[in-house]
């Protein structure tokens, strides 16, 4: 199983495991968590196509689902085969109990602190103290791909803050600071940003910026 915040890293991990898998021969069956638990069920107990081994990799069942513990016993339990659970945030102590019934072999993938510290200075006129914070966690290995995703990420959160902030959904603490940094912003400014952002990731991703990515961030801050 693999978990946690650190949704980039995690999601690169999933995939070399896939990918190791099917080197090995085995069918790799994906299923997102929103899939009904009978479906699962049987996607788990079939056999494959050839009499082959098969692995199936069930992700975000825990965030589609408030009580997930008998269900996951039964999935597991039954299974023909390997599974393998990918969740997109870090599960509670009472689920990662159920998990361990099973296996060991889980992995964490955390957000460092300081990733949060530059996210949280995200604010019109602050651009020294926000780039210092970002070729702080560039020089700590964070990959400036990331950053960028979690950039979009925050500023997100802040415009669903500033339109519309009785639908924001969020644990109280990080509502509360969501919000107060929304304020920090015009929502002008907001939609501009996140219209940069979005320029940004497309330049990079068909390779076409003046400049690395790393950089391009630097001068997107100031």
């Amino acid at each position: 199983m693999i978990h946690g915040d650190d949704i980039v890293a995690s999601r690169k991990k999933l995939g070399l495991i896939i990918e190791s898998e099917r080197e090995k021969g085995k069918e790799v069956i994906r299923i997102d968590g929103e899939t009904s638990i009978s479906e699962i069920l049987m996607s788990v107990r079939s056999s494959t196509l050839f009499w082959g081994q098969k692995l199936v990799v069930i992700e975000d069942f825990f965030s589609s689902r408030r009580s997930v513990t008998d269900e996951l016993e039964a999935i597991l339990k039954s299974a023909q085969g390997d599974v393998f659970i990918w969740e997109g945030r870090e599960i509670s102590s009472g689920q990662l109990k159920v998990v361990q019934k099973f296996t060991k072999d889980i992995s964490v993938f955390k957000i460092r602190k300081e990733v949060f510290k530059f996210l949280d200075n995200l604010q019109p006129g602050n651009a020294k103290v926000t780039v210092k914070l970002l070729r702080s966690v560039v020089s700590a290995g964070d990959a400036p791909e990331f950053l960028l995703f979690m950039m979009s990420r925050q500023v997100r959160l802040l415009l669903w803050a500033k339109l519309d902030p009785d639908s924001l959904i969020l644990a109280p603490w990080q509502r509360t600071k969501i919000l107060n940094q929304a304020r920090l912003w015009g929502e002008g400014e907001l939609m501009d940003f996140h219209s940069k952002l979005v320029e940004l990731d497309r330049g990079n991703k068909q390779s076409r910026l003046a400049v690395d990515l790393a950089t391009s961030l630097e001068l997107l801050l100031f």
